[in-house]
């Protein structure tokens, strides 16, 4: 009896240590996940530790080993099966003729797992168009960070012209004036897109480009228009109208021109190094180049378009627009991403 109570005592002294064994094994698990795209080595190292386990408890352990074995094995085929499904269907779009190429990735809390490029160099320039609009909505964000402005505040406190805003209506093709707007607008309103600004028929047919570079006279110029509804009544995007007010207004607080804020506040301290409204000739001979889709769509090559140095349709060259226009590589807006998925930090930096 003495005898066997000693043996148990000892299978049970065991099995805390494969225990303990499981849970450091567990949480290696988990660091492999997150750094998927370069786990072989990783994946080698932890296979020679499960098998360190077995060979110090036996067939005691046997079964929790197998079960983490099993674990790896499904956990990593299914992040691989994941991350081909992607780029298969990339390649398929590319070698149909609906793509010319792409870049895309995968990161989870500051590391990647995952990366593919067809037809793209290295820092490969793109146009950002409405990928724009979140690094203007961090902008004001950081105003707010500083006390300079909260985004409740009504818009005509920092530019005035937006006072007694007029909702329209299309008749016959023409915006004419539906009624006055019973309440102001707030910077809360545009980063959500319930402003009325821009947002719509209305909106649509009050628009004719930007052909100015100062982002002070064109805001002034949409204080002036009719709204598509009234603020925070409904939900609509604005493409390429409403956030412009909202970088007008970073201005306006800071007392900086909209690119030397994002400059400072944004660009420098995320290393994006990049990312601007207007190329220098060694930045356009990176940028990706246009192309219109056949109406065939078959795997002929599209017809590529001329070189357009303005970051939009319909936008000036060097406007430095809140909702579109910016230019940026991979690299760069992956950074800006990384901050945001860890809440407002960089590579040890508070943005």
């Amino acid at each position: 009896i003495v005898q066997q109570q000693a043996d148990n005592k000892k299978l049970l002294l065991d099995k805390e240590e494969i225990d303990r064994e499981n849970s450091e094994l567990s949480k290696q698990i988990v660091e492999l996940e997150k750094l998927l795209g370069e786990s072989q080595g990783e994946t080698q190292k932890l296979k020679m530790k499960l098998e360190n386990v077995e060979s110090a408890y036996g067939q005691a352990g046997q079964t929790e080993v197998d079960s983490i074995v099993g674990k790896i094995k499904s956990r990593l085929s299914s992040e691989h099966e994941k991350y081909l499904e992607i780029k298969n269907a990339i390649q398929e779009r590319v070698d149909c003729g609906l793509m010319h190429s792409a870049t895309i990735g995968v990161s989870v809390k500051g590391q990647e797992l995952f990366r593919y490029k067809i037809g793209t160099i290295d820092r490969q320039i793109f146009r950002l168009a409405s990928m724009t609009k979140p690094i203007t909505a961090a902008a004001i964000l950081i105003c707010q960070d500083m006390g300079l402005v909260s985004v409740k505040d009504e818009v005509e406190k920092y530019i005035p012209s937006f006072q007694n805003m007029k909702v329209g209506k299309v008749v016959d093709g023409k915006v004419v004036f539906d009624k006055d707007c019973p309440v102001p607008m707030t910077i809360e309103h545009i980063l959500t897109h319930s402003s009325g600004l821009g947002s719509g028929d209305v909106g649509n047919l009050q628009w004719e480009g930007v052909k100015v570079n100062e982002l002070e006279e064109q805001v002034e110029k949409y204080s002036k228009w009719y709204l598509d509804f009234v603020p925070g009544s409904s939900q609509l995007y604005s493409g390429t109208v409403a956030l412009d007010v909202v970088a007008r207004i970073v201005e306006v607080v800071s007392g900086m021109k909209y690119i030397d804020f994002l400059k400072k506040y944004l660009f420098e301290p995320l290393d994006m190094i990049d990312t601007t409204y207007k190329l220098t000739e060694e930045q356009k001979a990176r940028l990706v180049p246009m192309y219109q889709i056949n109406e065939e769509r078959t795997n002929s090559f599209h017809k590529e378009l001329e070189d357009r140095y303005a970051g939009f349709d319909g936008i000036e060259e060097g406007y430095t627009s809140g909702c579109a226009g910016m230019f940026s590589t991979y690299d760069d807006y992956s950074h800006f991403a990384s901050m945001l998925a860890n809440g407002g930090e960089y590579n040890g930096k508070r943005i």
